[in-house]
């Protein structure tokens, strides 16, 4: 029979009621690059040539913005949890060392044209420059 081989890179269903922050990794990093080698390394080989293999599914149905992390009672087995941080909370809220808050902070200088008061006007913050950005660790974990 067919199938499709799980490779489960991240574990961020959205039908899972509960999912511990920590699973909202910073994939910007080098250590998830070596998380990603290593799960390759350890499943694939035992089905790459499976005539029956279709294709590779790293998550199913995996949460990737604000609105799919909020709590909502449509998920299988219940009601989920409101408290989920998600990437959008966990990239943001890194140190500036961290490669995802790099990431971010680019992203926000592109998207606001590297203004900073437009990107306070958004947030309703005040920050100085897009470097200042940077440094900030956890300015705004909850919204």
């Amino acid at each position: 029979m067919a199938y499709i081989q799980p490779i489960p890179f991240v574990d961020i269903p959205h039908w899972k009621p509960d999912l511990p922050d920590t699973n909202f990794l910073d994939v910007f990093s080098s250590d998830f690059e070596h998380h990603c080698d290593r799960m390759a390394r350890e499943i694939v080989p035992a089905v790459k040539d499976d005539p029956y293999l279709l294709a590779y599914a790293m998550t199913d149905c995996p949460l990737f913005t604000e609105e799919d992390l909020r709590e909502r009672p449509d998920t299988i087995g219940g009601k989920r949890r409101a408290s989920r941080i998600g990437w959008p909370r966990r990239l943001r809220n890194l140190d500036g060392n961290a490669a995802g808050k790099q990431a971010y902070v680019e992203a926000m200088r592109e998207i606001y044209r590297g203004s900073i008061s437009e990107f306070n006007t958004t947030y309703g913050t005040k920050f100085k420059s897009f470097d200042n950005l940077a440094a900030a660790r956890n300015w705004r974990p909850n919204t």
